[in-house]
């Protein structure tokens, strides 16, 4: 099994198990969330309004499905899905497409018995990585950061010395606080280049190409019987 982020395209890799459902279990789990509201209400005829403390209370419900599979060859496996979005039962066959990358989470489920399926596509982009910086950049920020790090403690040991008010009345008032400020940010933007903050981000495109491969192989999936798939 491949670790890792998925870079690009060609980094996804699938695994697929397919077998028939010998045992299912379906329950519904619903989390409460609560807090407090300020509530307004008119009155009088001439308008007026009072604002009184409230309570705000809301939902949250996740379908949980819970499957045994037999393969045609191999051990009996099981797998737990969230808002599956698919309807089975025992007897269905049925196949699971796993990506290997980040622990193997289950990407799609198909119902070969109903022709449904189901990509969760909000699993694609936990999967998906940056590409490192390129050594250059790498360097560029380090090196920076050590190249300003002795003007900017000349810059305090003129302003201690007394020596930083003769810059500026030479130069021209506030001008020497002028420069601390700009090696000061310069530091900062180097220390950002050193923590990899300007890293360049997921590339674009990458998780619809990932989330379009997945689809295909699903469309590959029910377009085989059920026996075929199972075997």
């Amino acid at each position: 099994m491949m670790a890792g982020k998925i870079l690009s395209i060609d980094d996804l890799q699938t695994v697929t198990k397919t077998g028939v459902i010998m045992r299912c279990r379906e329950w519904s789990e619903t989390e409460v969330h609560g807090g407090s509201a300020q509530k307004t209400s008119h009155i009088g005829p001439e308008g007026g309004s009072v604002t009184m403390p409230g309570v705000s209370i809301s939902s949250t419900v996740r379908n949980r499905l819970h499957i045994f599979v037999r393969p045609d060859s191999g051990p009996e496996f099981d797998q737990t899905f969230v808002n599956p979005g698919v309807g089975v039962r025992e007897g269905h066959t049925v196949s699971i497409v796993y990506v290997p990358n980040e622990g193997g989470e289950p990407v799609a489920l198909v119902n070969h018995d109903t022709g449904k399926s189901r990509v969760f596509e909000g699993r694609v982009s936990s999967l998906l990585g940056a590409p490192p910086a390129s050594p250059l950049v790498a360097m560029i920020g380090p090196l920076y950061m050590i190249a300003l790090i002795p003007l900017h403690l000349s810059t305090y040991w003129l302003a201690f010395t007394g020596k930083l008010n003769h810059l500026d009345g030479a130069l021209g008032r506030g001008l020497g606080g002028l420069v601390e400020w700009t090696l000061l940010n310069g530091l900062l933007i180097g220390l950002m280049f050193a923590l990899g903050l300007l890293r360049p981000g997921i590339p674009a495109g990458l998780r619809e190409g990932v989330v379009g491969r997945i689809r295909s192989q699903v469309d590959a999936l029910l377009a085989t019987r059920p026996a075929e798939a199972a075997t």
